[in-house]
């Protein structure tokens, strides 16, 4: 009964969380058919359709991701979502995470086949496929939320992130741009879609670079937080900065995450060569990193109601409260657009110095 309550009375927010969460399951779940479908009616090319196959990976990593998220933000904060949460106990949240989510992509996966049928196309595929491949996003995001919502290990502190982080992204743009000026000693590995190929010394460069940006994002925001509370700092920046550093560690990396996916979707899938394939998949992508940064800030609001309630008590108005949001919104805004330049930056500098 408890679990029915968790899945079918969610706040608002976390009903709008749970809504995108379904439509990246649906949409994963329509590219996975896709594949399975181009594979059935081209049963010579079993290439191209290998190919399909394994970038459906990508899709099915992003709702893992966002599935984490979500379930981070419904159930693991310290004042969970949904009031019922706090009667499961600290130990064990991730029982009724993972029902939900699985729930919901389910859900989502039910979407997929409706859609497919009404193309006429599921009396063509195998039934076996079918049902496996729609339980790869239920599965998938069962896992990630019992995950997510486990009693984590202490972080590293984000300052000390800051410097692996950077020299990592830095690197990875460096081992990118020299693949991109070199031909390459192997086979291009191919994309889906029109898109060609790429050198996978470029591709280890990339994804280099995309874990380096992440692994910053933290020490980034961290900095930030710092900074506005420097040298004498009135009301205002005290509280921005102190705050902004607190919420380092649940901010950081899902908005690095956003940066990094905003700047690598429209280099990835040119509008010219776009496919419905590589445009939904670039979709799902994007609605996941969106929705995980929005739930990175609720769980972070969350976690600093107490904190906001001894303002108030301390005689903080309503105005300073909300000035200082907009001063935090402004330092993050910066910090993401660091996040986002700083590996283009490093490739062009070196670039020009060749």
């Amino acid at each position: 009964m408890l679990h029915l309550r968790l899945i079918l009375r969610p706040r608002p927010s976390a009903l709008l969380r749970r809504l995108v969460l379904l439509a990246v399951a649906a949409g994963t779940g329509l590219l996975l058919l896709a594949a399975l479908g181009n594979a059935v009616r081209h049963p010579e090319d079993t290439a191209a359709s290998a190919l399909r196959l394994a970038w459906c990976a990508v899709p099915l990593a992003a709702l893992a991701y966002l599935a984490g998220a979500v379930s981070r933000a419904d159930h693991g904060s310290r004042h969970p979502a949904h009031p019922a949460v706090a009667r499961v106990g600290r130990g064990r949240p991730a029982l009724p995470a993972a029902l939900a989510t699985a729930v919901t992509a389910a859900l989502g996966s039910a979407v997929a086949l409706a859609g497919v049928a009404r193309a006429h196309e599921a009396a063509r595929l195998p039934a076996a496929g079918v049902a496996t491949l729609l339980l790869a996003a239920p599965l998938t995001s069962a896992v990630a939320s019992a995950v997510a919502v486990r009693p984590r290990r202490r972080r590293p502190a984000a300052p000390a992130a800051l410097g692996w982080g950077c020299a990592a992204a830095l690197a990875g743009s460096a081992v990118a741009g020299y693949a991109a000026r070199r031909p390459p000693r192997v086979s291009a590995l191919p994309l889906p879609g029109h898109l060609g190929g790429v050198p996978p010394l470029a591709l280890a460069g990339w994804v280099l670079a995309a874990v380096g940006v992440v692994t910053a994002g933290p020490g980034l925001v961290h900095l930030c937080g710092r900074l506005l509370s420097w040298r004498r700092p009135g009301a205002l920046r005290l509280i921005s900065g102190r705050t902004l550093q607190a919420e380092a560690g649940h901010l950081g990396r899902p908005f690095a995450v956003l940066a990094t996916v905003v700047c690598a979707v429209p280099a990835a899938v040119p509008a010219p060569y776009a496919t419905p394939f590589t445009t939904v998949g670039a979709a799902i992508v994007l609605a996941a990193a969106v929705t995980a940064a929005a739930a990175a800030t609720t769980e972070a609001r969350e976690a600093r109601r107490a904190v906001t309630v001894s303002l108030r008590e301390a005689g903080a108005t309503v105005g300073v409260l909300r000035r200082a949001l907009l001063v935090r919104a402004l330092a993050l805004t910066s910090a993401v657009v660091v996040v986002a330049v700083l590996p283009k930056a490093a490739a062009l500098a070196l670039a020009v110095s060749h």
